[in-house]
């Protein structure tokens, strides 16, 4: 069932914080945007539901900004991260554990639905890492 939430978070993380996040051995979803994108503007709007959803399971969810003008990265290295998870395709919702991706084929989940179905998904590929 999904609720009307209204949070008011800022999950944007900048190139660094997303490579030492890669580092570590954190779980936690990256939700790779591009400032163009009308699709990620729309997500945008139902994406504090998506990250409570997951954050109540303990995984928090970031995002990182790639591309402010389409088909420009932001540099060499936003360019290598979209590319190591998975391409173009904006926003893209990338389930990770430290540096192994464990889904990266969510592009353009949009909806407040999509994303609840998506956090279900995230919870269940989790479930069964740990068994």
């Amino acid at each position: 069932m999904i609720k009307n939430i209204d949070l008011t978070i800022d999950l944007t993380i900048d190139i660094t914080k997303a490579e030492q996040l890669f580092s570590g051995n954190e779980v936690f979803v990256l939700n790779i945007v591009a400032s163009w994108c009308s699709d990620c503007t729309a997500q945008a709007e139902n994406l504090s539901l998506f990250s409570q959803l997951l954050s109540a399971q303990g995984v928090p969810v970031y995002q990182l900004n790639v591309q402010d003008i389409k088909n420009q990265y932001l540099s060499a290295r936003h360019e290598a991260l979209t590319v190591k998870l998975g391409g173009r395709g904006y926003p893209r919702t990338v389930l990770m554990s430290g540096n192994k991706i464990v889904d990266a084929e969510n592009v353009e989940i949009i909806s407040r639905e999509q994303l609840a179905a998506l956090a279900d998904k995230f919870t269940l590929l989790l479930n069964k890492s740990a068994e």
